[in-house]
């Protein structure tokens, strides 16, 4: 039996009509206005509260060939979605303030229901930096706890080379197209991550995305950095962030991950 919503494909036309915001949509469906979507025209949603641009193009990109060939689109890029009314949609998010109506991935989806730790930090990591980081992701995977992480060069890379080293897998959330992730400099990983690992889009709110699809989160910043971007929507996650960086010295590397403390993280 499909595991998709019937309606899936008007969650995707209004998030891609430009103009329709995340609280749009949640107001059209709350209002009930999906049932009936494909059918309405634009002077129907007008008096739905949509603006009269809003409201052309999302008729017109409702029309059942629009439909088709944004679906051709995506099968050609080889680029999956799951949206929040599907059954696949990782409840993590589906439970969250202002979850994602949409998203775009590549790769294994059921990395997404999996345990996982957030391993994120600075771009510019020193070389011991990028150890401690590959190597933590590395005992991660080992105990089967899925890494999720941004696409950054820095630590993000080295979470990702080191989770792809161990059995578990690793999660990519991308601020931009899932078939061209940035930077260029990633592109060594980037096809194993493809065939064993995710990529998401995730226009907004990239470090929340990160973080509600985590059960813990390790940041791995120098001391005078600590008091990053990470804090805030660690907080609204409902998660602690572990900055291990904080004790840790060098010549120390081999053994931290044995230290560390994942508080919460345990595999399922």
């Amino acid at each position: 039996m499909s595991t998709f919503h019937p309606d899936r494909e008007v969650v995707i036309a209004m998030h891609e009509t430009e103009g329709i915001t995340h609280d749009k949509i949640d107001r059209l469906f709350t209002e009930g206005a999906i049932d009936g979507a494909r059918s309405r025209r634009p002077a129907d949603w007008r008096d739905l509260g949509l603006r009269a641009k809003e409201a052309k193009a999302l008729a017109e990109r409702l029309r059942p060939e629009a439909i088709e060939a944004a679906i051709r689109r995506r099968e050609k890029a080889g680029i999956s979605i799951v949206t929040a009314l599907d059954a696949g949609y990782p409840m993590q998010l589906r439970h969250t303030h202002r979850f994602p109506w949409v998203l775009y991935y590549i790769g294994n989806l059921a990395l997404a229901r999996k345990s996982s730790v957030a391993i994120v930090g600075t771009r510019s990591a020193t070389s011991y930096g990028r150890r401690v980081a590959e190597e933590l992701a590395l005992a991660c995977s080992m105990a089967g706890l899925v890494v999720v992480s941004g696409m950054a060069k820095g630590i993000d890379a080295c979470a990702h080379a080191g989770a792809l080293q161990g059995p578990a897998g690793t999660v990519a959330v991308l601020g931009g197209p899932v078939d061209s992730p940035y930077p260029r400099e990633n592109a060594g990983y980037t096809g194993k991550l493809r065939r064993v690992g995710l990529f998401y889009r995730k226009f907004r709110r990239i470090c929340r995305c990160i973080l509600t699809t985590s059960r813990c989160a390790i940041e791995l910043s120098p001391a005078y950095r600590l008091a990053s971007s990470w804090s805030r929507p660690a907080r609204k996650a409902g998660l602690s962030i572990r900055r291990p960086m904080r004790t840790m010295r060098p010549g120390t590397c081999s053994s931290c991950p044995a230290r560390l403390r994942l508080r919460g993280a345990r595999a399922a």
